[in-house]
């Protein structure tokens, strides 16, 4: 993607889509090239293209682009945009190739594969929800007909105080968009942690600086990350501090959520660059140099994690990451939680970690109401 740093490269980007998605330019029905100047001069924007392909969300997000220039996505927005359509037409590609009839049919219905970016409407598919009571989480998962051992793990995490889950979005982001919330909203409940927390945050300049990774690249997103962290001590323009709701209301926005998990990726990529010795050990499986695994497995969205991106993560923030995993087969003594990094102070010193549900490919998180 070419580097897009202002914001007449914004406007430029949204026209690039639109040619990209139709495969016309804009104003290609216009036949004179001074009414297209007449056009531009009067603020009069192309006109959308019939084909399915560029839903609501697309048009809409196009259209910010060509807006007054304070109205327009700012660099996290367009990037975090970039990141997830790349993904999105990746597993679409990635499904049609997997099939065995040559002209590449899949279990993907014609409207899916016609759909080259993801529906995120929020009332319909939430990036992230409320909490619910694990009971909710069992219930489903005995209806779906899940193994036997998944549902005594569920029953021995609820006898063992692990009594709310918060369900995230099944995209390949849960586990940065369920850390993400955690972070702030310790701070939201613990209001002294709020210096640590944006301390950390703001360092992390220099572990991009390290990793050789330019503020252009970060910098919008962290502003980003920052300004919803603020809100728990400092009032907006509106006069409101951030309260549960917000927080849930910011990251159920998809370009404010979407920039936020794209700063914790680019934030465990700079971690993992910046101290290589401690990961590329973990590398072999993955058959692959360390730059290439970053690229492929961290910076990408819709990229899954595992632990090495965990155990990253939580050096980068300095918190403690709990891991109960979905196994199989029960254990007789229950869960054995793994802990991956160790906590400078944030939440309740080091007896307060982040504790996730792990199950294949997704994150969730857990709470105790003791």
């Amino acid at each position: 993607m070419p580097v897009i740093n202002k914001q007449c490269d914004i406007y430029s980007f949204g026209s690039v889509m639109l040619q990209v998605l139709s495969g016309k330019i804009p104003y290609h029905y216009v036949k004179r090239d001074i009414q297209v100047v007449i056009n531009l001069s009067k603020g009069i924007t192309p006109q959308r293209p019939t084909i399915t392909r560029i839903n609501d969300e697309l048009w809409e997000f196009i259209n910010r682009c060509w807006a007054e220039p304070a109205r327009r996505p700012n660099i996290g927005e367009v990037s975090a945009f970039v990141q997830q359509y790349r993904a999105r037409c990746e597993n679409v590609s990635n499904a049609t190739k997997s099939g065995d009839d040559p002209s590449g049919s899949s279990n993907l219905t014609e409207a899916e594969l016609d759909d080259d970016f993801p529906s995120d409407s929020v009332a319909h598919n939430p990036l992230i929800f409320r909490e619910t009571q694990m009971s909710h989480l069992r219930a489903e998962y005995e209806s779906q007909g899940c193994p036997q051992a998944f549902l005594e793990q569920i029953d021995w995490l609820i006898s063992n105080g692990c009594d709310y889950v918060r369900r995230t979005k099944d995209d390949g982001n849960s586990l940065y968009r369920s850390i993400a919330f955690a972070f702030i909203e310790r701070v939201l409940n613990m209001p002294e942690d709020f210096e640590l927390a944006k301390s950390t945050l703001q360092s992390s300049r220099l572990l991009f600086e390290i990793a050789g990774i330019e503020p252009s690249v970060y910098e919008d997103l962290l502003n980003i990350t920052v300004s919803i962290l603020q809100q728990t001590v400092t009032p907006d323009l509106n006069g409101q501090k951030l309260t549960p709701d917000l927080l849930l209301q910011a990251f159920e926005t998809v370009e404010v959520s979407n920039s936020v998990v794209l700063y914790f990726r680019l934030l465990t990529c700079a971690q993992i660059r910046a101290d290589p010795d401690s990961y590329e050990p973990f590398l072999l499986d993955f058959q692959m140099e360390l730059a290439e695994f970053c690229e492929t497995w961290v910076e990408t969205m819709g990229a899954e994690a595992d632990d090495i991106q965990i155990a990253a993560l939580s050096r980068a923030l300095g918190i403690t990451i709990q891991v109960a995993q979905l196994q199989e087969r029960m254990r007789d003594t229950g869960f054995d939680f793994e802990p991956f990094g160790k906590a400078r102070s944030l939440g309740v010193n080091n007896n307060d970690p982040v504790v996730i549900l792990r199950r294949p490919g997704h994150f969730e998180l857990l709470y105790s109401s003791q």
